[in-house]
Order: structure tokens, then C-alpha cells, then sequence
């Protein structure tokens, strides 16, 4: 099998971290489909692999930036109260309040337009 294909698939195997419980029985599978004349499909599912897990790098990133800003709008918040902080996205100025009545937080930064409401 390819080193280039084998290099790819630890990588893979390394962001998913526990997505898969057994990667050895993965990649077992892996090696018993694997032939010299099925490679170009194999590569080509590998590529999309790939560009699935850079996707999923992205997503991760916009999902740990917004629960920044949900901690940053949260702290120091009481029911009933309001307040300005820095957005911890992009250093703007943004609004966070909470609700008296059900402790629900609304938070939004006009800078970078991010908008929480629980």
C-alpha cells in the first residue's frame, strides 16, 4: 500500500482522536479492500477524507469561538441585569442581558455580528 495513503489515514486517525473506537480493526478492513487496481478509487475517497476533516478543523474552530463569546457574555451576569464586554472574537464592543424572568441570556457583538439568544 501506498506510504502516502497509510501517512493520511494515521493523520485522519490522530483529529478523530475516539471518533472510532477500534482504528486498528479500521484500517484491517482498509488493507483487505485495498488492491493495486482499486488504488485511484481508494485515493480519491482518501481526498475526500481529507477535505472532510479540514472541514470538520473549521467547524471546530467557529464552534470554540462562539462558546468563548458565550462565556464572556455569561459571566458576572445575574437575572435582570445587562452589561458591555470586549467580544473575545474580535475585540469589539458587545451587549449581553439576561432575562429576569426564565435566566435566559440574549448577547450580540455589532462588530463581528455574532448573536446569542437562549
Amino acid at each position: 500500500m501506498d506510504k502516502h495513503v497509510m501517512a493520511i489515514l494515521n493523520n485522519c486517525k490522530e483529529k478523530m482522536h475516539n471518533t472510532i473506537p477500534d482504528w486498528e480493526k479500521a484500517i484491517n478492513a482498509f488493507h483487505r479492500i485495498w488492491t493495486p487496481e482499486r488504488d485511484a478509487d481508494i485515493q480519491a475517497s482518501i481526498i475526500e477524507l481529507e477535505e472532510y476533516m479540514k472541514g470538520q478543523e473549521e467547524q471546530d474552530k467557529a464552534m470554540e469561538s462562539r462558546m468563548r463569546f458565550v462565556m464572556a457574555a455569561n459571566e458576572g451576569l445575574k437575572p435582570g441585569s445587562q452589561k458591555e464586554f470586549d467580544c473575545p472574537i474580535c475585540g469589539g464592543q458587545a451587549y449581553a442581558s439576561r432575562a429576569s424572568y426564565n435566566g435566559h441570556l440574549h448577547a450580540r457583538c455589532d462588530n463581528c455580528g455574532i448573536v446569542v439568544m437562549q
